[in-house]
């Protein structure tokens, strides 16, 4: 019998542990022009994993032939991408963003149209940073657009260390499947 109870416990004492321990995944984006490179980190509990890639920039590259329009796909995809906006902004309230860091240095070559064009991507991410990731954030987040005034060109770096648990992922993804399944129509 007390055998039996010190299993159970042992059981009980693994889950809680898998559940509860914190996912650690670094993204990195980084790059000039036409050569970009891509890559993610993970580290939970003793595993370690990661991969990183070139990404590929090309105007030639070759898009697959659609069959033809077809309402129930189209239904059903819209019906996906609902569970999965509701599934990441659940898991965004419950993540941790221990460090962020994203600066971009643009320009085409004409000091009035950089100006109008950082102002713009300005615009867009300021608000983003601001009161998205500024509020998740362990530190304050480390952001810039600066315009290249002489030439034509971007490049940009882009870090992001992210925190969450397991419990958070199957937490969420429960509730965004049970939201839309029990959606009043």
């Amino acid at each position: 019998m007390w055998i039996w109870t010190g299993v159970v416990g042992a059981a009980g004492l693994v889950v809680a542990t898998l559940l509860f321990a914190k996912i650690i995944t670094t993204i990195s984006v980084s790059g000039t022009g036409r050569d970009w490179s891509m890559a993610y980190a993970s580290r939970f509990l003793g595993w370690r994993g990661g991969f990183s890639w070139k990404v590929p920039m090309s105007p030639a590259q070759s898009a697959k032939p659609t069959t033809g329009f077809d309402p129930k796909k189209v239904h059903k995809g819209m019906k996906m991408l609902r569970v999965f906006s509701r599934f990441t902004a659940l898991l965004w309230k419950r993540t941790v963003v221990d460090e962020f860091s994203c600066v971009i240095h643009m320009g085409i070559d004409d000091a009035s149209s950089t100006a109008l064009l950082v102002g713009f991507v300005n615009n867009i991410l300021g608000p983003w940073v601001s009161l998205r990731i500024a509020p998740q954030c362990t530190a304050a987040p480390e952001y810039g657009i600066y315009p290249l005034w002489d030439r034509a060109g971007i490049s940009a770096d882009f870090h992001a260390t992210l925190k969450f648990r397991l419990f958070d992922i199957s937490s969420a993804a429960v509730r965004a499947l049970g939201q839309v399944a029990f959606r009043k129509a």
